[in-house]
């Protein structure tokens, strides 16, 4: 019951910002991430408890991280007049390389409590192998299975101004506006005066 209340909280803020048909895309890695995780439990002889449980919770909101970046990738470039294919493989291959190594860098972080000792290791031995599995397979899905739903679904690039929602995309255009401003005559200022 939790659970399902925390993936409708996720797909809730996901519609918010992104539309309905992104929004509904990425927030499938949740179900697919967990059920594939259980999967391998099952192959890997991992029991299910309440600390592989608590693994799995642990990262029901970050396995749609890799689906949003992928996501909103493939986004900026549709948006830039390129064809739905061409934004699909292009996007994706753009940020694989830095989601690879956020990847590696939770899977590092969560490693050393496969190797503690004593009552507490075999406590606690479950959680980094319920993590590292979910993380897996929820960078798999961004990768392999969103992008070719992406290449087939039409990607809204226009709000309609008559929506209710249309507030949003008005919030990120004045964000962007925003960040642009201060990465133009702020910060790259400030960078030039440091290295120069």
């Amino acid at each position: 019951e939790h659970g399902l209340l925390g993936l409708l909280f996720i797909l809730i803020i996901l519609w918010l910002f992104m539309g309905s048909r992104l929004s509904f895309l990425i927030a499938l890695a949740v179900p697919f991430s967990i059920a594939g995780a259980l999967i391998m439990f099952n192959i890997l002889g991992i029991s299910i408890n309440v600390t592989s449980m608590f693994g799995l919770l642990m990262v029901t909101g970050v396995v749609v991280d890799f689906g949003i970046v992928v996501a909103e990738s493939i986004y900026v470039r549709h948006t830039q007049n390129e064809s739905q294919e061409e934004a699909a493989v292009n996007g994706a291959v753009y940020v694989f390389m830095p989601l690879l190594v956020a990847l590696l860098c939770n899977i590092l972080a969560f490693m050393p409590i496969l190797f503690l000792g004593g009552m507490m290791g075999k406590f606690m031995v479950d959680i980094p192998k319920a993590v590292i599995l979910t993380l897996s397979i929820s960078f798999l899905q961004s990768f392999i299975i969103l992008p070719v739903y992406l290449r087939k679904f039409k990607i809204q690039t226009t709000s309609d101004s008559k929506s209710f929602f249309s507030f949003t995309s008005k919030t990120r255009s004045a964000f962007n506006n925003f960040l642009h401003c201060i990465i133009d005559k702020n910060y790259s200022i400030i960078i030039k005066k440091i290295i120069f």
